[in-house]
């Protein structure tokens, strides 16, 4: 079996490496089958797990999708992911997919079962796609999938997002936000660094609203609190994309305290207009990144590789008459 992924994000990158998507190249076996004396079923299938967070990212599928088949012809191909979640009937009347399973689904044994079941029988049902939104859970890691030895392994923490920012489908193809259990997230870790992983990098769709579904209600900085305090092995812990109005101060006094926690944060902007981000249902004001940035800064362990600044402090902007629309110069 072949996995491709499009436009992957850390989280798609992460399920990439995770058992189920990856298996033989020549003979396909599900985890928890015995195994199978003939190369039949879906020992000669592409899995193409997509995306879904621009239309070009479904464009480029589709397109992957048709190359794919006009290679191999006689290999069946599978479509999963935000897209095959969010535009399933699109993907099942193209004549070159045999199937198209949700994105909830594809980390499940059951669903690569029923998938070879229904290539042995010659099935004409092409749709295997749950209601994501009906997903209030979220399993633990299956930590086999990563290559020993690499420096660096992803953990994905959390999955789905509350928020409907009115320019983002991400929700309809990730379902609600669900979060790992605390100790589930720090045994995954301390698996990962046994095998030799140098760095682990926390991912989510939405990774500060980690925990709001746990009892207790756990945050992202008492998450990484119990990961360096209880794996004391692991060299490096980073933290992926974040939302600055949910960062705690537990995070912020992990960064200032412990030089294993990376003093890296991406932290996702969208825009410098108020008005703009209004219009985006975004919770957070303009100002708010440039404040969080100060407080990050105070630490003494991050300092900001470029200004962040709303649109009333930027020089006013006009476009260079003989350039392409793309290209912008300073006016005085």
């Amino acid at each position: 079996m072949r996995a491709a992924s499009i436009r992957r994000c850390s989280p798609t990158s992460h399920e990439r490496r995770r058992h189920h998507l990856r298996l033989p190249s020549q003979r396909v076996r599900i985890r928890g089958d015995p195994p199978r004396g003939g190369a039949g079923g879906t020992s000669d299938t592409i899995v193409i797990n997509s995306c879904a967070v621009t239309n070009e990212a479904v464009a480029q599928a589709r397109q992957s999708i048709r190359k794919l088949k006009r290679e191999r012809p006689q290999a069946r191909i599978v479509v999963t992911g935000c897209a095959a979640q969010t535009q399933t009937q699109m993907f099942a009347d193209m004549g070159e997919v045999d199937r198209v399973v949700g994105n909830a689904d594809k980390m499940r044994g059951q669903a690569w079962r029923a998938a070879r079941a229904a290539f042995d029988i010659g099935a004409d049902e092409k749709i295997a796609v749950g209601d994501i939104m009906a997903v209030k859970e979220m399993a633990p890691h299956l930590v086999e999938g990563f290559q020993g030895g690499l420096p660096r392994a992803f953990v994905q923490v959390q999955n789905g997002c509350d928020h409907r920012c009115t320019f983002c489908i991400i929700p309809f193809g990730r379902g609600n936000s669900r979060s790992v259990p605390m100790g589930a997230v720090v045994e995954q870790v301390r698996a990962l660094a046994e095998h030799g992983h140098a760095e682990i990098v926390l991912t989510g769709v939405d990774l500060t609203s980690y925990g709001a579904d746990l009892p207790g209600a756990p945050k992202l900085g008492a998450l990484t609190r119990q990961i360096l305090r209880h794996v004391p092995e692991l060299k490096r812990l980073r933290i992926s994309s974040i939302d600055s109005i949910e960062a705690d101060s537990d995070l912020l006094d992990a960064i200032a305290n412990d030089v294993r926690l990376m003093p890296h944060l991406h932290l996702s902007l969208q825009s410098g207009d108020d008005l703009i981000l209004k219009r985006m249902k975004r919770r957070i004001p303009a100002t708010t990144p440039s404040i969080f940035a100060g407080r990050c800064g105070g630490c003494g362990r991050i300092s900001r590789s470029a200004p962040i600044s709303s649109r009333a402090s930027r020089p006013r902007r006009t476009r260079c008459s003989r350039a392409p629309k793309r290209w912008w110069r300073n006016a005085a």
